[in-house]
């Protein structure tokens, strides 16, 4: 069938649509809440930047997280392509559809007079297909209902999200935080009320949360922070956390974890952060996460983990940041070697805890490692070598903060050349 000018303009726009639409974009948050979402951990500030690329419109059909290291990480779902394929392929269809239905018009009026219309002249006119009908202004008007439709969905959603951070707020010590993901060639573009309707809740922290709660929270796709603090609920309920392809920082602590928690944050392989202090976690368990290449920050204090040479640890090749536990009722021995980008290593007492018995550690071939912190009157046992960028030893109290000696047992140093200042006192 041969298209009008009309039907060829639409079937362009239509298939350029589909090629727009269709190419991966950079997102980022355009405009945030003011319910802004405190750090838990100091630590946590300042992850690496992620550039997430988005694909395809009305339905994403891939995600792709690309870390500063070089990893990328990919979700792609098969489903939300053939969505997007079968929207712009019916519009298409529509329009040659009313294509016809206008030239079936045409037929019909050029039918009814042989001669068509007369006009003064004596010449003939009969109804041009590509003039503006009666019918054009239908479809106009629909356009504009299905885009003031479209407007209403994300005004809804957005008062859904806001409901839910209203409700999560009631409790003092929980956090939320909204923002707008949106692509990042919009920045400065859109008016605020555009990016009001999509605000998304995107970080969380609750304390004691209930399984009610749990389930409402899983159901957030934008979720890129997760931080859950006590007791109070199943832990079948993060089951979902391995849909959470977003997700970049989880906090699981102050409750007893179990090896199916575990084997859930091993398929997490988007994870920059990750939180399991005062927890049961233990070595064996830390061994159980496999790769993790994107992983960052790691904070297991207050729990039984002691790392030494024989432990296989392929997620801590892109650690950054550590924090280990200090010991309690039995001595501690922490033995951690070749780890090319670990710049901050911290072994910090449980606040509020009393030291009872002697820390050694061992550390080498360590380039990047440039702080080292360890908790005021721990009686520390230190063997240090190959670690040509440390600067600081640092002592810290039972705050966190930092402190004025370090107990130390036993000082063995070999190339420290970076070393600017050593705070420690022999007991």
């Amino acid at each position: 069938m041969q298209l009008g000018r009309r039907g060829k303009i639409a079937l362009i726009l239509c298939v350029l649509g589909l090629l727009i639409t269709g190419i991966s974009y950079s997102y980022e948050d355009l405009f945030v809440s003011s319910n802004r979402f405190i750090q838990a951990d100091d630590f946590e500030e300042n992850l690496s930047a992620v550039d997430q690329r988005r694909a395809g419109w009305p339905f994403c059909y891939l995600i792709e997280l690309r870390h500063e290291s070089g990893s990328v990480r990919r979700s792609f779902h098969w489903l939300a392509l053939a969505g997007n394929l079968t929207f712009w392929m019916l519009a298409v269809v529509l329009t040659i559809v009313y294509e016809k239905f206008l030239r079936w018009q045409h037929d019909r009026r050029s039918s009814a007079s042989k001669d068509g219309d007369l006009v003064a002249d004596g010449k003939s006119r009969s109804p041009n297909i590509d003039s503006l009908a009666l019918s054009d202004i239908f479809v106009f008007t629909l356009l504009v209902a299905l885009c003031l439709f479209y407007w209403s969905l994300l005004k809804q959603r957005a008062a859904e999200h806001k409901e839910m951070a209203n409700r999560i707020l009631l409790k003092p010590e929980q956090q939320v935080e909204r923002s707008a993901y949106l692509p990042k060639f919009l920045k400065g573009i859109v008016p605020i009320p555009f990016l009001e309707v999509n605000l998304r809740i995107h970080s969380i922290l609750l304390v004691e949360p209930t399984d009610q709660q749990l389930t409402q929270i899983m159901q957030v796709a934008s979720l890129k922070r997760l931080h859950l603090k006590g007791d109070g609920y199943d832990l079948r309920s993060l089951d979902r956390l391995t849909n959470k392809f977003e997700l970049v920082d989880l906090r699981v602590s102050e409750r007893q974890i179990d090896s199916a928690l575990i084997e859930t944050l091993a398929k997490a392989k988007q994870l920059q952060s990750l939180n399991l202090s005062q927890t049961n976690v233990s070595a064996n368990d830390l061994e159980s996460l496999g790769e993790m290449p994107m992983l960052e920050r790691l904070d297991v204090m207050n729990s039984p983990v002691q790392l030494d040479k024989t432990l296989r640890l392929p997620w801590a090749n892109s650690l950054i940041e550590l924090r280990l536990p200090s010991p309690s009722d039995k001595p501690l021995r922490h033995e951690i070697s070749g780890l090319k980008q670990l710049v901050r290593l911290r072994f910090e007492r449980f606040k509020g805890g009393h030291v009872l018995s002697t820390l050694s550690i061992k550390l080498s071939n360590l380039p990047s490692l440039s702080k080292l912190e360890i908790s005021e009157r721990q009686p520390t046992h230190l063997d240090l070598d190959d670690l040509p960028e440390l600067k600081q030893i640092n002592a810290l109290n039972g705050s966190g903060l930092a402190a004025d000696s370090l107990t130390v047992r036993s000082l063995q140093l070999g190339n420290l050349m970076a070393l600017e200042r050593l705070i420690h006192r022999r007991t």
